[in-house]
C-alpha cells in the first residue's frame, strides 16, 4: 500500500472516529436533558402529593384535636 492510500485510509477513518464521538457527545447531552426533565417531573409530582396530603393530614389532626376532651367535660364532641 502506498503513503498516499494510507494516509487517505487515516484521514477517512479519523473522520469517521470524530463523526462517532460527535454523536455519542450529543446523544450524551440528549440523555442528560431527557434525564432532568424526568427528574424535574418527578420532583413535581412528589410535591404536589405532599401539598395535598399535607392539607388533609392538617385537618385530619386538627378535628382530632378538637374533639379530645378538655378538663371539664368527659365526652367527646364529634368524630372525624
Amino acid at each position: 500500500m502506498g503513503r498516499a492510500v494510507r494516509r487517505a485510509t487515516v484521514r477517512t477513518v479519523g473522520r469517521a472516529v470524530g463523526r462517532a464521538v460527535g454523536r455519542a457527545e450529543g446523544e450524551k447531552g440528549a440523555a442528560a436533558v431527557e434525564y432532568a426533565l424526568l427528574v424535574a417531573l418527578i420532583a413535581v409530582a412528589i410535591i404536589g402529593t405532599l401539598v395535598v396530603l399535607g392539607v388533609k393530614v392538617n385537618n385530619t389532626y386538627t378535628c382530632v384535636g378538637n374533639s379530645m376532651p378538655t378538663g371539664s367535660s368527659s365526652s367527646p364532641s364529634a368524630a372525624c
